[in-house]
């Protein structure tokens, strides 16, 4: 993702002329990518070194702070999304309804993924 967003970036700016924002804000990504991509063709897995220095109480105790983190982050959107719905039913602005919108996108993305990963473990573990 940060590597698309960094050439897109670098794209507008050879298109549009070369204002200062576009080659900055593409460079800062292609940076990064790079380095992503650095570690992570030159480093083991984090899953592998984990692998080898945890046991089972600690899995079960990622596992149980990780579902957690995910039912509060859950609730936290679900609650900003009707708050932002409640909002633009009472003030009518329109960024209030962008905001709903951008919130239940993320929420049913969340749900995509979480029902992804669940029938991929079924699966393959």
């Amino acid at each position: 993702m940060v590597l698309i967003l960094g050439i897109a970036c670098l794209g507008i700016a050879a298109f549009h002329g070369m204002e200062t924002r576009f080659p900055i804000a593409g460079i800062v990504p292609l940076a990064w990518s790079a380095i992503d991509f650095f570690f992570a063709f030159t480093q083991s897995s984090i899953d592998s070194q984990a692998e080898k220095v945890t046991d089972e109480r600690d899995r079960y105790i990622a596992m149980k702070s990780s579902r957690k983190a995910l039912l509060i982050t859950n609730y936290v959107i679900g609650a900003a999304c009707f708050i932002a719905m409640f909002l633009f039913a009472v003030f009518k602005w329109e960024q209030l309804l962008t905001v709903t919108i951008t919130l239940c996108a993320v929420l049913f993305l969340m749900l995509f993924v979480v029902i992804g990963r669940n029938s991929y473990y079924e699966k393959h573990e």
